[in-house]
């Protein structure tokens, strides 16, 4: 989350917009005084119980964490059918590649790191494969998956429906190449209880593993997704807002450019 250990588990965005709206009323009204509000979920503690969020620290209720404001459809189904209709437009416009983003940080990170203006982007959300299995069929040049270490390191396992509720394996995965590259057992029982993939790459790091382990998992993933690709042209960058890019498969580079030229070409 982007709050400090302490602050009330809501996004920076849902706070401005909370901000604006307050500020709008208390100007309708004539009032300068100010004002104290509560922003509360109702049953968001019993749902919250249901959720990841308590294995994150995030405690007393649901967790705030819109990015954009937007409301977007929630059922699978819907889901799907909105990434379909948006690979199909793109399609639809003209060829070349396509960028995939599980959501909005990992479409700012290609914009803020990778220089592509995501005009011809699509956010998967957590169906990865069935995104690639459309973009397959609409007959796309090429896909570039670009998402955090936290979605991704799944694709290493096979597991292409990445949210937490279906399958969440993601520190069994890391600590399978942390043993690979040398990891010792203290190692490998800090990894698995480590609760986001951020911790574990910091100790990684501080072990001088975390280049052989990103190495090992990024080649992985791009096994399992260029299987799941098919005759689709796949690549994938794996990153942390923290750290940059931890690892790019062998054709990302070359798939970026081709997204950089289609993207000036219109």
């Amino acid at each position: 989350m982007e709050q400090p250990v302490g602050a009330a588990a809501i996004n920076r965005v849902p706070r401005l917009m909370v901000a604006h709206e307050v500020r709008g009323a208390l100007e309708e009204r004539g009032c300068r005084a100010g004002a104290a509000g509560v922003i509360s979920v109702p049953g968001g503690a019993e749902i919250a119980a249901r959720t990841y969020n308590p294995r994150l620290g995030i405690e007393g209720g649901i967790s705030i964490l819109g990015t954009t404001g937007i409301v977007e459809p929630m059922s699978e189904a819907a889901l799907v059918d909105t990434i379909r209709a948006e690979l199909k437009v793109l399609r639809a416009a003209g060829s070349g590649p396509v960028l995939v983003t599980p959501g909005s940080y990992g479409e700012n990170f290609s914009r803020d790191a990778l220089g592509l203006r995501a005009s011809r982007a699509v956010l998967c959300s957590n169906f990865v494969g069935e995104t690639l299995d459309c973009a397959a069929v609409l007959g796309f040049e090429g896909v570039l998956l670009v998402g955090h270490l936290g979605k991704f390191v799944k694709l290493a396992g096979g597991i292409f429906q990445t949210h937490s509720s279906v399958a969440d394996a993601r520190m069994e995965i890391l600590t399978a190449h942390a043993a690979l590259a040398g990891a010792d057992s203290a190692l490998a029982g800090a990894l698995l209880g480590c609760a986001t993939t951020d911790a574990a790459a910091d100790l990684l790091d501080a072990a001088g593993l975390l280049s052989p382990v990103m190495r090992s998992v990024t080649e992985r993933a791009e096994k399992q997704v260029k299987r799941r690709a098919g005759e689709l042209p796949a690549e994938l960058v794996i990153y942390t807002n923290a750290r940059g890019i931890l690892g790019q498969s062998g054709g990302a580079a070359e798939m970026l450019e081709r997204l950089r030229e289609t993207e000036a070409a219109k």
